[in-house]
């Protein structure tokens, strides 16, 4: 894995997967350190409390949709699906991290993968909660 890193565009991992390919249990200075590593973006889901987004520019939380959570199952797969989908259609970085949030958001609204309906549900979602991102200039 470690010798993959300078060849992609986009990692994404959990809290759990940046501090065991770091040794860092921060996850921002996980994030900083994957980074140098080689890729364009790092994201790191953060379940509950959304994700972050780590870029030569910056390193950013974005707090995550509130929904009523019934099951988590298959959220970090949905996150991943919106995070792509917004890079596919050449949306910004940003952009796509609340994508992602809001499909991962939506899926644990019901039981396994039911609470993804469609591109236009996660937009609403969006729409009806403005979830302003921290912003933590890189050092």
């Amino acid at each position: 894995m470690q010798d993959s890193l300078p060849y992609l565009d986009y990692l994404l991992t959990n809290e759990e997967e940046a501090a065991m390919l770091t040794g860092r249990e921060q996850p921002r200075d996980a994030a900083r350190d994957l980074l140098a590593r080689g890729p364009q973006a790092v994201v790191v889901k953060q379940g509950a409390r959304g994700a972050m987004l780590a870029t030569s520019a910056a390193v950013t939380e974005f707090p995550a949709y509130r929904v009523a959570v019934l099951d988590t199952t298959c959220a970090g797969d949905a996150f991943a699906a919106g995070f792509l989908l917004g890079v596919s259609r050449g949306w910004p970085l940003d952009e796509s991290l609340r994508l992602g949030n809001a499909a991962g958001a939506l899926c644990t609204t019901q039981v396994s993968h039911r609470g993804i309906t469609s591109l236009e549900a996660a937009r609403r979602l969006m729409e009806s909660q403005v979830v302003p991102a921290n912003d933590k200039l890189m050092a």
